[in-house]
């Protein structure tokens, strides 16, 4: 079973292959991955993409690793904002507009470390 990610990330994948207008067997063939194997990433998505799967449609794609990840996370976001319409679109302003974290402070109350008080404004 694959988690969330690796599904966004497949269907990025499917997404950039279709808008440069490469098929999807051209792709397995070009990164050295079975037809069973590509089935099973992209298709079915019912196995998790090893990374050197991923770095290698990466550079046959031309879009950098990080950017097809940034794009499946961006995908996640919006079909979790959709099933959910109280959640943000952009989980990173989420991030940046919720409470702020304390500093830990490894003495801490009584030298056993824990939490300082609120972070300052």
């Amino acid at each position: 079973m694959t988690n969330a990610i690796t599904r966004a990330f497949a269907d990025e994948v499917r997404a950039e292959l279709a808008r440069q207008d490469i098929s999807q067997k051209a792709a397995a063939a070009a990164v050295g991955v079975s037809t069973t194997a590509w089935q099973n990433y992209f298709k079915s998505r019912t196995r998790d993409i090893p990374m050197a799967v991923v770095q290698a449609l990466a550079d046959f794609l031309g879009v950098p690793a990080s950017e097809l990840l940034r794009r499946a996370e961006h995908r996640m976001a919006q079909l979790a904002a959709a099933e959910d319409p109280g959640l943000p679109a952009d989980l990173d302003l989420a991030a940046e507009s919720g409470p702020r974290e304390r500093a830990f402070d490894d003495q801490g109350a009584g030298g056993a470390g824990g939490l300082r008080g609120p972070a300052p404004d």
